[in-house]
């Protein structure tokens, strides 16, 4: 009976065993590490080869794309806040005058004023710097000048009655830029009139 009992239990025994060998038979073993490693950098690259904008966008918890631009516009302001303050700090000057044919204003012409950067002539750094359009009582204005040296040039309009009667003139009454007396801007806003010179019959 004892025999009995015993071979009974060892067929059970053997049968589960045969299951779970019959059950797991298809799975192999589990592969290498150095294998493991390679399908992760394949899936997830390392961080070195993450680009600068995705790496920090994932420390962040943000897109790559909202992180480039929130940085762009926040350079882009910063830019415009240091160009104010430049606009604002930076050493100004005006230069303002009156230019007459003969006893009376010059009614309507150009003021152009030029930036000159040698030091002693003849002048060969002379370049454009900026107009002004001279108003019908002969008043012209240059605000906002860096301190420097100048060649102002007066002209009266074209096909004028001034035109007519008065040659485009140097300051202050000169023909020739080589000639003009020189505006030097240090420090104060400067008044130049400037005399055309009327032309010869």
């Amino acid at each position: 009976m004892i025999w009995e009992l015993l071979e009974q239990t060892m067929e059970k025994t053997d049968n589960l065993e045969k299951k779970f060998k019959q059950t797991f038979s298809d799975f192999s073993k589990e592969p290498p590490g150095d294998v493991w490693k390679k399908i992760c950098r394949e899936i997830r690259p390392e961080n070195g080869s993450i680009g600068f904008w995705d790496r920090n966008a994932m420390a962040l918890g943000v897109s790559s794309r909202l992180l480039r631009a929130s940085s762009w516009f926040a350079a882009a302001a910063i830019i415009l806040f240091l160009g104010i303050v430049y606009l604002v700090t930076v050493d100004h000057h005006t230069i303002r005058g009156h230019a007459y044919t003969g006893e009376t204003y010059l009614c309507r012409g150009t003021a152009v004023l030029f930036k000159v950067e040698d030091k002693v002539r003849p002048f060969d750094s002379v370049k454009h710097y900026r107009s002004a359009i001279i108003n019908e009582n002969g008043f012209f204005e240059f605000p906002r000048i860096v301190p420097g040296k100048y060649l102002l040039r007066i002209a009266p309009d074209e096909n004028s009655e001034a035109e007519k009667n008065f040659a485009p003139s140097w300051y202050d009454e000169h023909l020739y830029p080589e000639e003009s007396h020189l505006i030097i801007v240090i420090a104060d806003d400067l008044y130049a009139d400037v005399h055309l010179i009327k032309k010869k019959k």
